[in-house]
């Protein structure tokens, strides 16, 4: 129930993330839906023809490692169809070591919000700003990551585009913009 009185009956909608592990050839496949559902998730090579795919049952979340090792580097398209709505994510899986993959997506079911997920190998420290659209700085912190690490953030009250900045401890820096 809100203020006004009016009630709010929201649609069934449902998110995914990705997170790569270069150094063993994982992703993290993160899945949240409002109800549960029978989930199928598919994995696509680049001539979109499927290399795997399962069915987890009455489910409204989870997460799920995939290994790609055994697969050819390229791109691929991680598919997660719930009976209401398919969703896509794309993936590049590429051999050897990476040390630190940051990432963030904005929320397609959620207004307003963000995920920034870190994957890589070892710890590091990285320090989180946010900007507005006036690029002054509205949120900032410091980040302990141990080889993976996500977190949604909320910014559907900021009006206009925003900026996130990641610093490394080596001092390079990363600047996404929304």
């Amino acid at each position: 129930m809100f203020a006004g009185g009016a009630e709010e009956s929201p649609k069934s909608s449902s998110g995914i993330a990705v997170m790569q592990n270069a150094e063993n050839g994982l992703f993290k496949v993160y899945y949240k839906a409002a109800e549960a559902a029978n989930v199928k998730v598919s994995i696509l090579n680049d001539e979109n023809q499927e290399v795997f795919t399962e069915t987890i049952r009455k489910v409204n979340g989870f997460v799920r490692p995939y290994n790609f090792q055994n697969l050819k580097e390229g791109e691929y398209t991680i598919r997660i169809d719930d009976g209401t709505q398919s969703q896509a994510e794309k993936v590049v899986y590429q051999s050897g070591k990476l040390e630190k993959l940051i990432q963030v997506r904005k929320m397609k079911s959620d207004e307003g919000k963000y995920l920034l997920t870190a994957s890589g190998q070892g710890k590091e420290q990285i320090t989180v700003n946010i900007y507005d659209s006036t690029d002054k700085i509205i949120y900032t912190e410091l980040q302990q990551i141990n080889d993976t690490f996500a977190q949604v953030y909320n910014l559907s009250q900021v009006k206009g585009g925003i900026a996130f900045e990641i610093i490394h401890a080596n001092g390079t820096a990363q600047r996404l913009q929304y």
